[in-house]
């Protein structure tokens, strides 16, 4: 199909919506509507008010509106499935000045073991998303270096300080 011949085709009916439109507006605008005429004789206020005093059947105590003692539970308190966060222990001051700077826990876990050939071991380490494969005598993460296995325990030195520190494994 040519485009002159789609365009008049799209007119025609853009045309053909445009006066149906006109067509039932003109023809909902038409339409009669009753109106009515406001009621000429309204009752009086003092008529009203008296046959409200006569209606006694309205007992009040049950009008009375109750409220939410405070102890009760809020319904819309914000519920989390998470464990509770265990008590933190607040840290104890030191009581000397001249205490010897301590080595910060290990932010590792073992994450597993891999026997190379040759009796090299590689142990794979995991602090949060990063993971480390370490063998013995590596330094990673700039600060740790792996000594090795003992007594199923990870012997990681923190070399600021030349500490020893321990993770546990599990199993050897």
């Amino acid at each position: 199909m040519k485009p002159i011949f789609r365009r008049l085709i799209l007119y025609g009916l853009l045309c053909g919506t445009l006066i149906f439109s006109y067509s039932v507006f003109r023809a909902e605008g038409s339409a009669a509507t009753e109106v009515v005429a406001p009621n000429a004789k309204r009752p009086a206020i003092r008529e009203q008010v008296v046959a409200a005093d006569d209606s006694s059947g309205i007992s009040l105590e049950r009008m009375a509106r109750t409220y939410v003692a405070a102890n009760d539970a809020n319904p819309f308190a914000m519920k989390s499935w998470a464990t509770a966060a265990p008590a933190v222990a607040k840290p104890v001051p030191a009581t000397t000045l001249d205490s010897a700077p301590v080595a910060p826990p290990l932010p590792y876990s073992f994450a597993g073991k891999l026997d190379l050939d040759g009796g090299v071991s590689v142990m794979y380490l995991v602090k949060g998303e990063q993971s480390f494969a370490v063998s013995k005598g590596e330094i990673f993460d700039n600060n740790y270096r792996l000594e090795g296995m003992q007594d199923g325990n990870l012997v990681i030195v923190y070399l600021p300080l030349n500490s020893k520190q321990l993770l546990p494994v599990g199993t050897e």
